[in-house]
């Protein structure tokens, strides 16, 4: 039985690291190197038409907080990234159970409630049939809200993901085929939801708001019986 293997591009996404252009790894020709914004590299036309799982691979040096690499991780899986790696400087020898308090020089971060928050994550895009979808920034035509981010994969008329950024109260439509639609809010700092009732739409246009209590959330809308 033949083995197929497809290539895993390991993103290099350190501030301490000049950005530096796609390359094959000087080792494994099994892997590329890329230095750089992770959500440019796999949002580029030149790229994402590679048709290869993109990792984000060994974040840090943007401080020891939670947000930056929440946020990048978020972007990076919604955007259709197939692996985030964290880097958690709160594992130490001593402290193999991620416990221990770094100080503030140290060059990442990682914390029990930042592996909370990443849960959050992998449980979301694992609610998904995810490998049928694919980018779908196109799919909201409203232009966001100023600094706002959006992030969303899709299979249309069926699936869709979209993570949103400083976009509270923002409305935007999405095109759907007519049917029963289930939509789930998400608080992705605190994990609490919100879920209206299930939406019967005739076809066409659907309308939504991002919550206005909800600074930084994940929104699921899948079509019933898929």
């Amino acid at each position: 039985m033949k083995t197929l293997l497809s290539l895993l591009l390991v993103v290099t996404s350190s501030a301490a690291i000049k950005a530096q252009p796609i390359s094959l790894h000087p080792d494994n020709p099994h892997y590329f190197l890329f230095q750089g914004k992770p959500t440019v590299l796999i949002t580029s036309a030149e790229h994402y038409g590679l048709n290869k799982p993109i990792g984000d691979n060994e974040t840090g040096f943007k401080g020891t907080a939670d947000n930056h690499y929440r946020m990048e991780a978020w972007e990076f899986i919604l955007a259709g990234g197939g692996l985030f790696n964290n880097l958690d400087y709160s594992f130490t020898v001593g402290h193999e159970d991620g416990t221990f308090k770094y100080p503030p020089t140290q060059p990442g971060g990682g914390s029990p409630t930042f592996r909370k928050q990443i849960k959050l994550l992998k449980d979301f895009i694992h609610s998904f049939d995810f490998v049928r979808m694919k980018l779908a920034r196109d799919a909201i035509r409203e232009p966001l809200p100023k600094d706002a981010q959006c992030q969303i994969l899709a299979e249309p008329g069926r699936q869709y993901a979209a993570y949103f950024r400083g976009a509270a109260k923002f409305e935007f439509t999405l095109d759907f085929p007519a049917g029963n639609y289930h939509v789930r809010w998400i608080d992705v700092v605190s994990g609490l939801e919100e879920a209206p009732p299930m939406i019967s739409h005739p076809g066409g246009p659907a309308r939504f708001v991002v919550p206005d209590d909800l600074k930084e959330c994940a929104v699921r809308i899948v079509r019933e019986n898929i």
